[in-house]
């Protein structure tokens, strides 16, 4: 079998008889073996490997939006861990639902993505939060979205933070009246660069 030529992987020729289940068990043992490589690289780049490097993404239930307070930086409450990295010291607790705790000092980069139900009045805005300090990292906002338009925002940013430091991705609304946000999945994620 011909190899491919940046990772040297064994590629069938078209006059090869397929073997679907052997191709995928090769396809399955390179895969394997290209990712345990790629932990030995990191730990001689990072000194730490994948399995102690920090990664939590969180979602919250359609079927439940939460509804946000007038004028007032509200947390989102998260229940849905969809990675929670690593297992023996999770970044998420069910006993802190609006936080994730970074477990190492460095680098970090942070993603975050809400959204109001339409309503025509006030501003909306979407902000990260560190150990509770009102001064923003990074913000997005928006002004009298519209009737019949809902408001979504998304922030991004990189944070040099210490181990034990928490992060909130906070939302607030200016309607004049408690605001639910909206039923598309808000999502707020957390992962150590360096």
């Amino acid at each position: 079998m011909p190899v491919t030529t940046k990772y040297a992987w064994e590629t069938p020729e078209y006059t090869d008889p397929p073997d679907v289940p052997g191709d995928m068990q090769r396809l399955a043992t390179v895969i394997e073996e290209t990712v345990m490589g790629l932990d030995d690289q990191l730990t001689v780049l990072t000194g730490s490997s994948s399995s102690q490097m920090q990664y939590t993404a969180l979602t919250r239930a359609v079927s439940d939006p939460q509804n946000i307070a007038n004028a007032v930086w509200t947390p989102v409450v998260w229940d849905t861990p969809q990675y929670n990295l690593p297992t023996t010291a999770p970044g998420w607790t069910a006993k802190s639902p609006n936080r994730i705790t970074c477990i190492q000092s460095g680098l970090y980069h942070f993603d975050g993505f809400a959204g109001f139900k339409s309503n025509a009045t006030g501003s909306r805005g979407v902000a990260f939060r560190v150990n509770g300090n009102p001064s923003y990292p990074a913000i997005s906002t928006g002004d009298n979205p519209g009737a019949g338009i809902g408001w979504y925002g998304c922030v991004s940013c990189e944070v040099k933070v210490n181990a034990g430091d928490w992060i909130e991705l906070v939302v607030r609304q200016s309607s004049g009246a408690p605001l639910l946000m909206d039923s598309v999945f808000p999502r707020f994620s957390v992962r150590r660069m360096v």
